[in-house]
C-alpha cells in the first residue's frame, strides 16, 4: 500500500511539475519557505543494510546507481532537513507537493528526496506562523551543516501550491493555471 502510495505520489509529483512548465509561471517567495535546519539520521545506513527493505527511499532520490554512490563507507551521512513554511498571502494556500529538477540531483555533493511521509498532500498553508516539513538529504561527510542547507537554497527546490482550502482529489485534473510555485532559500 505504501509502495502504491508513494507511486501515486510520485506521478502526481511529475504531473504538476510538467504542468507548472507548462504554464511557464516563475517560482515565487509568497510562501517564504525555508532550509532551516538539519539533524543527523541513520537513514543511510538502514537503507545500505537492506536495500530491499527501502525501495521507497532509494527511488525518492532519483539516482540509478544509488547503491554504487552512497556504498563507500563514511563518505556521506543521512540527515532530516527542516524546511519552515510561512504563507505570505492573505489567502489561503494549499501545498501540493516540492519539486525539484532532478538535473540538479548531487550539486555540491547534497541529494535531496523530494518526497516525504511529513508531507501530506494537501498541507493547509493559511497560518500566521510556521509550518514544518521534513525530508532526507544524503551529503558527502566533508560538508558541514551550513554549506549543506547553503547548497540545498541554490538547488531550485520548490513548493508547489494553489488557491483554495481543500487539497484537489488525486485523480483530478488540475488546471495549470491555479498552480504557483514558490522557491525554498536558506538564510544563514
Amino acid at each position: 500500500m505504501r509502495i502504491l502510495r508513494n507511486g501515486v505520489a510520485l506521478l502526481l509529483a511529475a504531473a504538476l511539475a510538467l504542468a507548472v512548465a507548462a504554464c511557464g509561471k516563475q517560482p515565487d517567495d509568497t510562501l517564504k519557505a525555508r532550509f532551516t535546519a538539519l539533524s543527523e539520521t541513520d537513514l543511510i545506513e538502514q537503507i545500505l543494510a537492506d536495500p530491499a527493505g527501502h525501495q521507497d527511499e532509494i527511488a525518492s532520490f532519483g539516482l540509478d546507481d544509488f547503491m554504487t554512490k552512497f556504498g563507500e563507507a563514511d563518505a556521506y551521512r543521512s540527515y532530516m532537513v527542516q524546511i519552515d513554511v510561512q504563507n505570505q498571502n492573505n489567502f489561503d494556500v494549499e501545498v501540493l507537493n516540492l519539486q525539484m529538477d532532478v538535473a540538479k540531483q548531487g550539486t555540491g555533493d547534497v541529494y535531496f528526496a523530494a518526497l516525504a511521509e511529513s508531507m501530506p498532500i494537501g498541507l493547509p498553508a493559511k497560518y500566521s506562523g510556521g509550518e514544518a516539513l521534513y525530508y532526507t538529504v544524503i551529503a558527502s561527510t566533508l560538508l558541514s551543516k551550513e554549506q549543506i542547507l547553503q547548497t540545498l537554497g541554490e538547488m531550485g527546490i520548490t513548493c508547489v501550491y494553489m488557491k483554495g482550502s481543500e487539497a484537489p482529489d488525486m485523480d483530478a485534473e488540475i488546471d495549470p493555471s491555479q498552480l504557483s510555485t514558490s522557491v525554498i532559500l536558506y538564510e544563514g
